[in-house]
């Protein structure tokens, strides 16, 4: 396999038009010839054992996940001179992987059980370049996604049910995306481009229009004219609709009928074309069976016959607001709780954010965060409410946020708070998640 340079080539490592061969830029080279795939070669190559940086790279990522930081840092630039803080605790990460088969369930396991994982938290706080001793793990927040997971559990009463709202909408969406790209695949060149010459003909006309809504919107904004905004906006969507459905109508939905005789349209676009072999699985059965969990779980929480139908609807809500962060898109939304809890964008390998920030209280403050986790049905509210005494009641809330007891001191400084006006449980719940014990990795 090799390459021609451009006759222009104008750097002083090869003659223009030379032939270059293929090459790795590191370690043993690859192998491969004309009858194997190079992609599958590559990949054989980057993933060997025998590839130093890539065993590293996985074993450093994993001990700084557990540990708070990274035996060699920052973990994402790794060169032929970089050392590691302990080069033979690193070796032995890197074979302790190989040997394992990159079984990463097995390395953690031996992670978690070493003394020095299970000491107190160090709390001294490096200075850039300091080197980490790890007499135990760094104290640190947690991060975004453990964040969201440990709200979630607060306020869905059996957040690793499998989601099925989530888990039907994305088997639609994988078996829309399947008949369409399958149906485009059908169409012929010339088919294809009469199509995409008339739709193209509708969004030039609609450019310039684009333009001036946005240019408008923007002096609006700078005005701070909020209802000029949202009607600007809503022309803006109107044009994006239009373009949407003239696809629709010229590409997608005349591709997908020609899939097969049997194709059926139920309603408008080609999402609404049922054809044989591309329709989505159907869930009826997971959604009854797990309606009838709901209403047994609604029994044993002492719930009125009359509330039943209520707290199921009700549960079925929560599974499709409040999943585990790992059945999200991730990144998630810009303005989302994860977002805003430092989730990475994935603009870069290693950028997640670990600081406080104003927005990260506002979502507290004012999102729907706060309100979920205190309504009567979430599972903290359930645990309180079966607690039924107040003292009962507070033992409940520091059990469900920090897993232990409240200590004497600390009932003492809630009788006084109650005796100073703070007396609803609702005031210590706020309390109790904005202490490091909760944010913080102890």
């Amino acid at each position: 396999m090799q390459l021609r340079l451009p006759h222009d080539y104008a750097y002083h490592d090869a003659e223009p038009k030379s032939v270059v061969k293929a090459a790795t830029l590191f370690g043993a080279p690859a192998e491969f010839s004309l009858k194997t795939n190079p992609l599958e070669s590559f990949a054989a190559w980057l993933t060997s054992p025998e590839n130093p940086r890539f065993t590293t790279v996985i074993a450093n990522r994993w001990w700084k996940k557990l540990f708070g930081h990274g035996l060699i840092e920052p973990v994402d630039e790794l060169t032929d001179g970089t050392a590691a803080a302990n080069p033979a605790l690193m070796e032995h990460l890197r074979r302790l992987m190989i040997t394992q088969r990159y079984d990463v369930k097995v390395f953690l396991r031996v992670l978690c059980n070493t003394q020095a994982y299970q000491r107190e938290v160090t709390r001294q706080e490096l200075a850039t370049g300091e080197a980490c001793h790890f007499t135990g793990p760094l104290l640190r927040r947690m991060s975004a996604e453990q964040m969201w997971d440990s709200f979630t559990t607060l306020i869905n009463t059996a957040p690793d049910l499998p989601n099925l709202p989530l888990r039907e909408a994305t088997n639609v969406f994988l078996a829309n995306s399947r008949k369409l790209g399958e149906a485009l695949e059908h169409l012929t060149p010339e088919e294809l481009l009469e199509s995409a010459h008339v739709t193209s003909e509708v969004f030039r006309a609609h450019a310039a229009q684009f333009k001036v809504l946005q240019q408008q919107i923007a002096e609006a904004r700078k005005r701070e004219d909020k209802a000029a905004m949202s009607s600007l906006a809503r022309e803006l969507n109107t044009l994006r609709q239009a373009e949407i459905q003239t696809a629709d109508e010229k590409i997608y939905t005349p591709a997908v009928l020609k899939l097969s005789p049997q194709g059926r349209q139920t309603g408008e676009g080609y999402r609404k074309i049922e054809v044989p072999g591309y329709m989505p699985k159907d869930f009826g059965a997971e959604r009854a069976a797990q309606m009838q969990l709901f209403v047994k779980e609604s029994k044993r929480f002492g719930l009125p016959a009359a509330q039943q139908d209520v707290y199921v609807k009700h549960r079925q809500n929560m599974m499709r607001l409040w999943p585990r962060a790992a059945e999200l898109d991730s990144p998630a939304p810009a303005g989302h709780a994860l977002r805003e809890f430092g989730q990475s964008d994935r603009d870069t390998v290693e950028n997640v954010n670990h600081d406080a920030s104003v927005p990260q209280a506002l979502v507290l403050m004012n999102g729907p965060l706060l309100p979920s986790i205190l309504n009567p049905w979430s599972q903290l509210r359930l645990a309180v409410k079966q607690a039924g005494y107040p003292d009962d009641q507070v033992e409940a809330v520091y059990l469900t946020l920090l897993s232990r007891k409240p200590t004497p001191e600390e009932k003492t400084r809630w009788s006084k708070s109650q005796a100073d006006g703070v007396n609803q449980i609702e005031d210590l719940i706020y309390a109790l998640l904005n202490t490091q014990q909760f944010i913080f990795i102890q």
